[in-house]
């Protein structure tokens, strides 16, 4: 907003800023909610298409973004010299710690985190139309905040999460560091939403949001969490599965600034470590355990794959995204050259499978389920989670297929990078350096002491998921058709009306 009469409108006195703030709900509709969350597992996806949607710029040590945040408010860091000298040995929250199982008090979260409203474009021209724009945006920046007041809130009701909020405080205090949240609006969100069996025996709704949930910065230290969690349905849900997004994405900023403290040797390795997503994965599924109020989520079915192999789990989210696809997990730290020559092409099959899911899966059912909609059959109501779902997937095939096209560029750049190291050490030092490291890391005590906590949540998820098991997401008899059904109910009609599908296609 620049013009003159703009700067006026904004002198309005203090009593329009409060009013603005006091119609927030009455003026607008609450913000909605959210009930799904950070990438849909193949554990989740009968269609095997969306795999990974998630933060990147944390996993590969991306230079500094503003996204957006006027950082002019920030306050001040210290002179470098007042920082705390770093020091040997881990700061964890043990039992012996009188921090131990404790939540931040609001005065230790103001300390630590700074919430910005999402960034916003101007409305109108004219002194009018950019004064009801202002008060329309400070209503929706009220929103905002008291979104991420309520994540914070929801986050330190688990215990996981209050230890991720205490060692994040504790890690960028000594940097004199303040955190930044802030919603975004991410390019290919979209809410889907399937039908399930309650225990109660009513049909009930969860929402997943496909998309990227959240996403960490270095640098800028920053948290970005999806706005699609608040054009949810259900508040409620929404801050169980945006929380534990949030313990997710705030871990990462633990692992980087405690990785940095303990083994700085280690920070180029560290920029392509698997063990990164892996820890944040867990706090979050540790974060959504504790506090899941009985109901499915995405967050649950995705806990309940890796619970049940944790291996195939990682292996699997290695095709996820690009960050993913550069990352190695602690074996293949042993061999790097090996690994990314693997990751190509189990990479090139991952892409084929998105493009005919794109070319011919996706029309086909299309076409079928139009079908089955149509006059004949009648049958859209009970077909609406199919069409929720192939809705949903339209928005996604573009960036999946870019995803899998970075993913494949940088790990063969990667690839090439290492093999020059290998092959001409004297010409390529760089190169040879970062190779001997990350061979070197895969046995480092150090290193392996720092990953210690790592190891010790996937054992406690494990567990807890063993001792209070997890919701059922029954999808028979809620009245809605599900994907077997659907399949079955195409191969019916084609063997009973053959000339509905000439050609393979339904009229």
């Amino acid at each position: 907003m620049k013009t003159k009469a703009l700067k006026s409108m904004l002198s309005f006195s203090a009593a329009v800023l409060l009013a603005a703030a006091s119609i927030a709900q009455a003026a607008l509709p609450e913000s909605g909610s959210f009930s799904g969350a950070e990438t849909l597992t193949q554990s989740h996806n009968h269609a095997g298409a969306y795999d990974g949607n998630v933060r990147m710029a944390g996993v590969l040590g991306a230079p500094p973004a503003v996204l957006g945040v006027n950082f002019s408010r920030h306050r001040p860091l210290p002179p470098a010299e007042t920082a705390p000298a770093a020091e040997k040995g881990l700061h964890v929250a043990s039992v012996a710690d009188p921090l131990a199982d404790r939540a931040l008090t609001a005065e230790e979260l103001e300390k630590l985190v700074e919430m910005f409203p999402r960034q916003r474009e101007e409305v109108g021209d004219g002194f009018v139309a950019q004064a009801v724009g202002a008060v329309k945006n400070a209503v929706l920046d009220t929103q905002d905040r008291a979104f991420t007041e309520a994540m914070l809130k929801k986050l330190q009701e688990s215990e996981v999460g209050r230890r991720v909020l205490r060692e994040l405080s504790f890690e960028a205090g000594r940097k004199g560091l303040r955190i930044t949240i802030q919603p975004k609006e991410y390019e290919g969100t979209s809410i889907v939403k399937s039908s399930y069996k309650a225990p109660n025996g009513d049909t009930a709704t969860m929402e997943s949001l496909w998309g990227i949930r959240g996403m960490a910065t270095y640098g800028s230290w920053q948290y970005n969490y999806n706005e699609g969690f608040m054009r949810m349905e259900d508040r409620e849900k929404a801050l169980e599965i945006a929380s534990s997004n949030m313990g997710h994405e705030l871990n990462h900023l633990v692992w980087k600034l405690k990785s940095d403290r303990l083994i700085p040797e280690y920070r180029e390795v560290l920029q392509r470590d698997l063990g990164n997503e892996q820890s944040a994965r867990l706090v979050g599924y540790l974060v959504s355990t504790q506090i899941n109020d009985g109901r499915p989520s995405d967050y649950t079915e995705e806990t309940k794959g890796l619970v049940a192999n944790p291996q195939a789990y990682w292996d699997g989210m290695k095709m996820w995204h690009p960050g993913y696809a550069m990352s190695l997990d602690a074996a293949e730290r042993k061999d790097p050259i090996a690994a990314y020559t693997k990751r190509l092409a189990d990479l090139t099959r991952k892409r084929e499978k998105i493009i005919q899911q794109r070319d011919l899966w996706q029309p086909a059912q299309e076409k079928a389920l139009a079908h089955f909609e149509g006059p004949e059959h009648n049958m859209k109501e009970a077909l609406s989670d199919i069409r929720s779902y192939l809705d949903g997937s339209k928005g996604r095939y573009a960036v999946n297929l870019k995803q899998a096209d970075d993913s494949i560029r940088y790990v063969g750049d990667l690839k090439e990078y290492f093999e020059a190291g290998k092959d001409d050490p004297k010409k390529n030092p760089k190169a040879a350096g970062l190779l001997n490291a990350t061979i070197r890391s895969a046995t480092d005590p150090d290193y392996l002491k720092f990953e210690a906590q790592m190891r010790q949540d996937q054992k406690d998820l494990v567990d807890l998921v063993k001792k209070q098991g997890l919701p059922e997401l029954e999808t028979e008899g809620t009245g809605k058709i599900s994907w077997g059904q659907f399949y079955a109910l195409v191969e019916k009609d084609r063997a009973e009306n053959p000339e509905h599908w000439s050609g393979g296609d339904a009229k």
